[in-house]
């Protein structure tokens, strides 16, 4: 099927779920970019995220930057307030970052939304840990 008539056909369905409304066109947008995205071939993290433009890939690739804040598609550091509330400090050993994720102690995200906590060993950085929700 063309673009075009993936559009069409799209656009048809969509006005079936609507027969009364007259009021209402479809422009069949988000249906050219599942096309597109339908024809997307898969090679690394940046293609399988451009072929899921609606459903995200449920995953780190979903996280496209870092932000100072947290934001949509976005991990930000953990804030050293935050850090201090679930572990008593701001430089939280390795060990104890893993257990907290693994205890369910760090949470409260939004969806595609997510963080990153840095583990410390003797006072150095160790690991970094991302933590947050991209899909479902």
């Amino acid at each position: 099927m063309s673009e075009e008539e993936y559009v069409a056909w799209g656009i048809a369905q969509t006005r079936a779920l609507f027969p009364d409304d007259d009021t209402w066109e479809p422009s069949g947008e988000e249906y050219r970019t599942e096309w597109q995205a339908a024809q997307v071939v898969v090679t690394g993290p940046d293609s399988l995220l451009a072929s899921q433009p609606y459903s995200g890939t449920h995953s780190i690739i979903d996280m496209t930057h870092v932000a100072d804040e947290p934001g949509y598609n976005a991990v930000a550091p953990a804030s050293a307030e935050y850090l201090q509330e679930i572990f008593g400090t701001t430089q939280p050993t390795t060990a104890a970052v893993g257990a907290a994720i693994e205890d369910d102690r760090i949470h409260g995200f939004a969806r595609w939304h997510g963080l990153y906590v840095i583990g410390y060993r003797d006072g150095q950085p160790e690991a970094i840990f991302f933590v947050g929700y991209s899909g479902d």
